[in-house]
């Protein structure tokens, strides 16, 4: 089929998809890909990160038109100003601007259908024509739990001011989208009586299953992934250096994996002489496949979390608590993945599988197996393309 008799898309997304970095650029990198297989994909992106050639080739390469409003981050903090005297969320004011709104709105009309990606991006949807938000989290739901757990007096602050103005949002836009797309099934269940709401958890790249890489340097090494300048990464690792660390086997080292460490993550390498920070590395999943434990005991946020499984598709045993477990379907306590919640329990149990890692090596065989059944792209594309189909017409 030529881009010209595909049906028009228009995807409007608050990052730039590339490299795929992060829970949210990896999904988005892995729906573009998808959705220019079926549609003359438009591509907006509103982002105060300038690209480079790579990202700018990513997105030519797959999209019909592609049109990236790089704004300094003042311009962002403005809306952010603003946004405190209105009533939507915060974030929806950041990342809202006057002429990306004209530049939508000259496509919107003439695509068969739009899909905004997170709640951020939705107000510019103003179609009578198919929409999906690809809300991926609930906020409300996140922030509501998160409160009383978040080590940032700021992040604390906004989050008190933000939770009731996002439930009020979310639920608009649920009411006004054709479809709305949620990675947590809880979140689906609480929302599933206020419009047309679909279980979308996205999926893993299919090289993991196969990747066989190890370096023995990393062998005594536990090991957390993620963006590291997200806040709920941050404060699972500072809690982590905090309560957990001191507890462990001296042998034990604790590797920090991830890009764009924030200085309070930089500065626990200064405090903690077990602890390493790596930032960005090129093929993160040789240290993790590599450790002999990935960890995941979320303090904050929730959803699906993107690092635990890509863990689990490595192989790798993954031990984390219920917040991070309870959106994974199918999986198992003892079968799939290791649950602990307390320091001490933590503690015990990484202690225990540094003494004697074969006693848990099925752990990580069968995650790898739940994965290849539920998580790859495949399973994702599949719920996706159905969901976006049944809209459309």
């Amino acid at each position: 089929m030529t881009a010209d008799k595909k049906p028009g898309c228009l995807l409007l997304i608050s990052k730039l998809p590339y490299p795929p970095v992060g829970g949210d650029r990896v999904k988005n990198y892995n729906l573009i890909r998808i959705l220019s297989r079926y549609y003359a994909l438009d591509l907006v992106v509103i982002t105060e990160e300038k690209p480079d050639e790579a990202s700018v080739e990513f997105m030519q390469r797959y999209t019909n038109s592609c049109k990236v409003f790089l704004y300094p981050k003042w311009r962002f903090y403005i809306n952010a100003l603003v946004g405190l005297l209105g009533k939507e969320p915060i974030q929806v004011s950041y990342y809202y601007f006057r002429e990306v709104q004209k530049y939508v709105d000259g496509l919107q009309e003439q695509a068969a259908i739009v899909i905004a990606n997170l709640i951020r991006t939705a107000k510019y949807v103003n179609t009578s024509k198919a929409k999906v938000l690809d809300i991926n989290d609930s906020l409300a739901i996140n922030y509501k739990r998160s409160i009383g757990n978040v080590s940032s007096l700021f992040w604390k602050t906004i989050y008190r001011l933000e939770v009731n103005r996002l439930f009020a949002f979310e639920q608009k836009c649920i009411e006004q989208f054709g479809s709305t797309l949620f990675v947590n099934e809880s979140e689906y269940d609480y929302w599933k009586d206020k419009g047309n709401v679909h279980y979308v958890p996205f999926g893993v790249d299919d090289k993991l299953f196969s990747y066989n890489q190890y370096d023995m340097r990393y062998s005594n090494a536990i090991t957390f992934f993620g963006k590291m300048d997200y806040q709920p990464n941050v404060d699972t690792v500072v809690w982590f250096a905090k309560n957990v660390l001191e507890k462990l086997d001296p042998g034990i080292k604790f590797i920090i994996v991830g890009a764009r460490p924030s200085n309070e993550v930089l500065n626990l390498s200064l405090n903690y002489k077990n602890l390493e920070v790596t930032g960005f590395v090129e093929d993160p999943y040789l240290i993790i496949a590599s450790s002999f434990l990935s960890v995941a005991p979320m303090q904050t946020g929730a959803g699906l979390q993107n690092k635990v499984l890509e863990a689990m598709a490595l192989g790798q045993v993954v031990l984390t608590n219920q917040l991070a477990a309870k959106p994974i379907m199918h999986a198992e306590d003892n079968k799939h993945l290791l649950l602990a919640e307390t320091p001490d329990e933590i503690a015990d149990r990484i202690n225990e599988i540094f003494r004697d890692r074969n006693k848990y090596a099925h752990i990580g065989q069968n995650a790898r197996e739940l994965m290849s059944r539920y998580y790859t792209l495949q399973c994702y594309e599949q719920k996706v393309m159905n969901v976006l189909n049944t809209v459309a017409h």
